[in-house]
């Protein structure tokens, strides 16, 4: 059946070829056949770069990059990542490109590649800034950048993500998150027990 739908393929156009690639790829998710569903999607890949169809590439990127999780593959999350965000089209609404650099810079944060995690989470951030409905999420994304920061001795700009987070809306147990971090930064990292104790507040 695979092979007779194929070859009826052979008379559609590149991006028809690709979608039904794409379909194989997803079955063969369903039925947990991993290499086989990659290998569908990045023949499909193929075609929609063949037919300069980019829209259809970076979806087929963002499938591959949430099955990569699914996984657990810390390295294609970010591999798949940045190859849908390079293939990115100009009209993909900010938001969208926000969770593939957010997803991506979890996967650097499991690589313990904590420097490009940061980076990562930063343009994460800032791309949910623009858009009023996602702005929930830049608290979550400067807050783990601001424990990365943190982590690498960067307390400055640790202070500083941590206090972003309590000027936006990330909900409740990201705010009390980024005063606990606070905290324990302005009493262990700097001494200043004062500043720890007002914040714990």
């Amino acid at each position: 059946f695979r092979s007779a739908l194929l070859e009826v393929t052979r008379k559609l156009n590149g991006t028809s070829r690709g979608d039904v690639r794409g379909v194989l790829g997803e079955a063969c998710r369903v039925l947990e056949r991993e290499n086989e569903a990659v290998g569908w999607w990045m023949q499909a890949i193929d075609e929609y770069r063949a037919s300069a169809d980019k829209e259809s590439e970076f979806e087929t990127w963002w499938r591959l990059q949430e099955y990569a999780l699914k996984l657990g593959d810390a390295e294609k999350m970010v591999a798949y990542g940045k190859a849908c965000l390079a293939s990115a089209p100009d009209k993909i609404p900010d938001h969208q490109l926000g969770s593939r650099y957010k997803l991506t810079a979890f996967g650097h944060k499991m690589l313990e590649q904590l420097a490009e995690a940061i980076l990562m989470f930063h343009r994460a951030a800032d791309l949910f800034r623009t858009d009023e409905e996602w702005s929930n999420v830049v608290g979550e994304c400067c807050l783990e950048a601001g424990i990365l920061e943190e982590e690498l001795g960067l307390i400055a700009e640790a202070e500083k993500d941590f206090e972003e987070v309590l000027r936006s809306s990330g909900g409740s147990h990201t705010y009390w998150l980024a005063h606990l971090n606070l905290t324990t930064l302005f009493w262990k990292r700097k001494g200043d027990l004062g500043a720890a104790a007002r914040n714990a507040d």
